[in-house]
Protein backbone atom coordinates (compact mmCIF):
# COMPACT_ATOMS: atom_id res chain seq x y z
CA UNK A 1 0.00 0.00 0.00
CA UNK A 2 2.80 2.43 0.91
CA UNK A 3 4.71 1.57 -2.28
CA UNK A 4 1.63 2.23 -4.41
CA UNK A 5 1.15 5.67 -2.79
CA UNK A 6 4.81 6.47 -3.28
CA UNK A 7 4.71 5.51 -6.96
CA UNK A 8 1.52 7.54 -7.46
CA UNK A 9 3.14 10.55 -5.81
CA UNK A 10 6.26 10.25 -8.00
CA UNK A 11 4.16 9.89 -11.17
CA UNK A 12 2.03 12.92 -10.33
CA UNK A 13 5.13 14.97 -9.51
CA UNK A 14 6.74 14.03 -12.83
CA UNK A 15 3.58 14.85 -14.81
CA UNK A 16 3.16 18.17 -13.04
CA UNK A 17 6.76 19.10 -13.78
CA UNK A 18 6.40 18.18 -17.45
CA UNK A 19 3.15 20.10 -17.87
CA UNK A 20 4.44 23.40 -16.46
CA UNK A 21 5.25 25.81 -19.32
CA UNK A 22 8.93 26.58 -19.76
CA UNK A 23 8.30 30.32 -19.41
CA UNK A 24 7.29 29.83 -15.80
CA UNK A 25 10.52 28.03 -14.97
CA UNK A 26 12.91 30.52 -16.58
CA UNK A 27 13.12 34.25 -17.00
CA UNK A 28 10.11 36.01 -18.43
CA UNK A 29 11.21 37.38 -21.82
CA UNK A 30 13.76 40.11 -22.39
CA UNK A 31 13.82 43.09 -20.08
CA UNK A 32 15.56 46.42 -20.51
CA UNK A 33 19.37 46.32 -20.70
CA UNK A 34 21.13 46.72 -17.36
CA UNK A 35 22.16 50.26 -16.41
CA UNK A 36 25.71 51.42 -17.02
CA UNK A 37 28.18 51.31 -14.17
CA UNK A 38 28.07 55.09 -13.79
CA UNK A 39 24.25 55.09 -13.60
CA UNK A 40 24.17 52.17 -11.14
CA UNK A 41 26.77 53.64 -8.77
CA UNK A 42 25.43 54.73 -5.39
CA UNK A 43 28.08 57.42 -4.89
CA UNK A 44 30.30 59.54 -7.13
CA UNK A 45 33.92 58.88 -6.12
CA UNK A 46 35.55 60.87 -8.92
CA UNK A 47 38.27 63.20 -7.67
CA UNK A 48 41.83 63.38 -6.46
CA UNK A 49 42.71 60.80 -3.86
CA UNK A 50 45.73 61.22 -1.60
CA UNK A 51 47.27 59.13 1.10
CA UNK A 52 46.87 60.48 4.60
CA UNK A 53 50.28 60.51 6.27
CA UNK A 54 50.03 59.67 9.96
CA UNK A 55 52.34 58.25 12.58
CA UNK A 56 51.84 54.82 10.94
CA UNK A 57 53.31 55.86 7.57
CA UNK A 58 56.38 53.70 8.13
CA UNK A 59 54.31 50.52 8.21
CA UNK A 60 52.58 51.37 4.93
CA UNK A 61 55.50 52.75 2.92
CA UNK A 62 58.34 50.38 3.85
CA UNK A 63 58.43 46.64 3.33
CA UNK A 64 59.34 44.96 6.62
CA UNK A 65 62.54 42.97 6.90
CA UNK A 66 62.46 39.25 6.26
CA UNK A 67 61.14 37.41 9.30
CA UNK A 68 59.53 40.52 10.83
CA UNK A 69 56.05 39.35 11.78
CA UNK A 70 55.58 40.94 15.17
CA UNK A 71 51.99 42.16 14.87
CA UNK A 72 50.65 39.46 12.55
CA UNK A 73 49.12 36.38 14.17
CA UNK A 74 50.28 33.40 12.09
CA UNK A 75 49.92 29.66 12.33
CA UNK A 76 52.68 27.22 11.33
CA UNK A 77 51.78 27.42 7.61
CA UNK A 78 51.90 31.23 7.71
CA UNK A 79 55.28 31.23 9.41
CA UNK A 80 56.61 28.80 6.80
CA UNK A 81 55.32 31.07 4.02
CA UNK A 82 56.99 34.16 5.51
CA UNK A 83 60.26 32.29 5.92
CA UNK A 84 60.13 31.15 2.28
CA UNK A 85 59.75 34.75 0.99
CA UNK A 86 62.75 36.05 -0.95
CA UNK A 87 62.97 39.87 -1.03
CA UNK A 88 65.64 39.77 -3.79
CA UNK A 89 63.14 38.06 -6.08
CA UNK A 90 60.73 41.00 -5.59
CA UNK A 91 63.44 43.43 -6.67
CA UNK A 92 64.04 41.54 -9.94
Amino acid sequence: MIVRRWLTFCALTALTTLLVPGELLGQQGQSAPPPTARAAATADLIGTWVSVVTEDWLYRMVTPAKGDRRNVPLNAAGIAATNAWDPARDEA
